[in-house]
């Protein structure tokens, strides 16, 4: 959401401006649809003639006014004319209101170019909107057609300029988004690329089906099976580097780097993804992922980096989350957040806010305050909302706008925050240590126990956090290590030599660093982790195509282990002969530090008396 001045311009010309660009597009077309063949991952869009449009001589000069909203629960809808081109703004509530569609899109810049006739018949008022909003409507407000002239649009039904009404429609938008009949997903205009990505994607799914059904007809598929054997050769052109470009058309469009996708498209599963006409469900979208992991290594690598490396991966991952009928955790929530963007850096809050049920009882959007003051409420909802053995891990979402592979990461230009407060702003995802990990029996405990077991004091004041600790060691050296594992396994084999020494556990240097590199962790597939790990650089060098399948598949715990524990990290070593990974900011003199109530260890950067600059865990 943004609280942009809108242009004004003429409500006679701006009825004219819209109309003939309107007519223009759908060549005097009236849209409607219906679903294909009863094939309910896609729509087909078919045209019929529009009664007359509105007369641009009935158009009201002066600007819409918005009723305010009688209740908490009431929100605006979006309802089209018979017509198909002006359109009025009904309130109604959660509980009573009629069938809709929601609206997701890019605002795009915030340039109020175009405009839409809005308001009770015979009284429409010219309202401005974006090009993206505009262009979403021409295409997809029309579409909705006679069956359904309901859409609720972020940027029409909700009043931009008013703060208060903006954050009482965040407090219930995931509400909004749930009780919608559909949720339809505009990526943008067009393109060669976009129609083919979908089209592809379309046959490799029927391709899928195929073959899920001729395995489970020959009675092969044994009781609890999850996957069964796939033919590369039925899936047509998967192997072709054009096919890939074309789906990283679809995949790098601007709708999935916003923050606000992860609740609007991750709370219905009547979402549809639409370029243009063209258009499939999100669900069958993600049962690309079904596909793609299993043919890694036989489709150019590219496919790798343009669909399991970008956004739309990491939104299936808060999906899946969802998906599980669990509350989510706000740490995670927010961490989710990191690679997301928004116009507000406020709104990455607040987006997280709307997936996690149990904190909006301590935490509640308010668009009047400073970012800090937001982000720092944001640590005291955390704490009230926390159990004890809990209320310190939020230090570990801490990073340092100089962290990240080999410190590349941008200064931001913003003013930083305080450095105990994480900075949601910082789009560097990393993994914070594990606080947690699952022993033999399959019970859960603490994967670390500096000092759980006390008891913390805690205050926050004038943007300071203040808490009860000592110190016992200082940082004497620190060393960047390669994040590379392939690159690092190779330089280990090369280096026969190690020095020779025990280290405090009985180890000698070498064992004592394969076993500080995951940080002591066997971090799991699924996220599980368990302690007492130590990477083998032999099994990361190997050829993935001669091992075993169990070997494989620990060969992908490795390294994962390995990246989540070396993501901003590097080799500490202390004045009493202590080595750990400690952040990429350390330096020398940094004190290590005990945290009453923090289940890791903590540097500190003595800057005057009694105060510490916070370095991390």
């Amino acid at each position: 959401m943004t609280d942009q001045e809108p242009q004004q311009i003429s409500a006679e010309d701006s009825y004219h401006q819209f109309y003939s660009k309107v007519t223009n597009h759908f060549n005097g077309d009236y849209a409607s649809r219906h679903w294909e063949g009863g094939n309910r991952s896609t729509m087909n869009l078919n045209f019929s003639a529009p009664p007359s449009a509105p007369d641009p001589g009935t158009l009201i000069q002066e600007p819409y006014s918005y009723p305010p909203l009688p209740t908490q629960t009431s929100f605006r809808l979006l309802e089209f004319g018979a017509d198909g081109l002006s359109c009025e703004l009904i309130t109604t509530t959660l509980k009573d209101a009629p069938p809709y569609v929601a609206l997701s899109y890019t605002w795009g810049p915030p340039s109020f170019t175009e405009m839409l006739p809005l308001g009770p018949r015979g009284a429409w008022r010219a309202f401005p909107i974006t090009k993206n909003a505009y262009e979403a409507l021409k295409c997809l407000g029309l579409t909705i057609g006679r069956q359904n002239r309901t859409l609720w649009v972020d940027a029409i039904c909700v009043n931009q300029r008013d703060k208060a009404e903006q954050a009482t429609q965040v407090s219930i938008m995931r509400e909004i988004y749930e009780k919608a009949t559909r949720v339809y997903v505009w990526l943008g205009a067009p393109s060669k690329e976009s129609k083919g990505a979908i089209q592809k994607i379309h046959e490799w799914l029927r391709s899928l089906d195929h073959q899920i059904d001729c395995f489970r007809k020959s009675g092969k598929l044994q009781p609890g099976q999850k996957k069964i054997p796939l033919s590369i050769d039925a899936f047509a052109d998967i192997k072709s580097e054009e096919t890939w470009a074309t789906i990283d058309d679809l995949c790098a469009r601007e709708w999935w780097s916003r923050a606000w996708i992860v609740q609007e498209a991750t709370s219905n599963g009547g979402t549809y993804l639409f370029c243009g006409n063209a258009n499939i469900q999100i669900d069958s979208f993600y049962r690309l992922y079904d596909i793609l992991p299993r043919f890694l290594g036989k489709v150019p690598k590219s496919a790798d980096e343009q669909v399991l490396q970008q956004l739309p991966y990491q939104l299936e991952q808060v999906r899946k989350i969802r998906g599980q009928a669990v509350d989510v955790s706000f740490l995670e929530a927010l961490q989710h957040m990191r690679l997301f963007q928004s116009t507000d850096p406020r709104d990455k809050v607040y987006t997280a806010y709307a997936l996690c049920p149990r904190i909006q009882e301590y935490l509640k959007p308010d668009y009047s305050k400073e970012l800090q003051e937001v982000y720092i409420d944001v640590i005291r909802a955390y704490i009230l909302n926390s159990r004890k053995e809990q209320v310190l891990d939020f230090l570990g979402y801490v990073v340092n706008p100089d962290a990240g592979p080999n410190k590349v990461y941008p200064k931001p230009t913003y003013e930083l925050m305080p450095s105990w407060v994480p900075d949601w702003r910082c789009r560097l995802l990393f993994t914070p240590l594990s606080r947690q990990i699952t022993d033999r029996e399959g019970a859960i405990k603490n994967a670390y126990e500096a000092s759980s077991s006390t008891v913390h004091s805690l205050d926050i004041y004038s943007g300071e956090l203040h808490i009860r600790g000592f110190s016992f060691d200082v940082i004497d050296e620190v060393r960047p290590l390669l994040r590379d594992p392939e690159l690092a396994a190779k330089q280990a084999q090369n280096d026969p030599n190690p020095p020779e020494f025990l280290y405090i556990t009985g180890q000698n240097f070498r064992e004592m660093t394969l076993q500080m590199i995951v940080a002591d962790l066997r971090s799991d597939l699924d996220g599980r982790c368990t302690r007492g790990y130590a990477i083998d650089w032999t099994l990361v060098a190997a050829d993935p195509e001669k091992l075993s399948r169990e070997e494989r598949e620990e060969r992908k715990v490795m390294i994962k282990s390995f990246g989540d524990a070396l993501s901003v990290r590097q080799a500490g070593f202390t004045e009493k002969n202590f080595c750990g990974l400690v952040p990429d900011t350390a330096q020398v003199g940094d004190k290590v530090c005990v945290l009453f109530g923090g289940k890791v260890l903590y540097l500190l950067r003595e800057e005057e008396e009694g105060r510490h600059y916070f370095v991390g865990e």
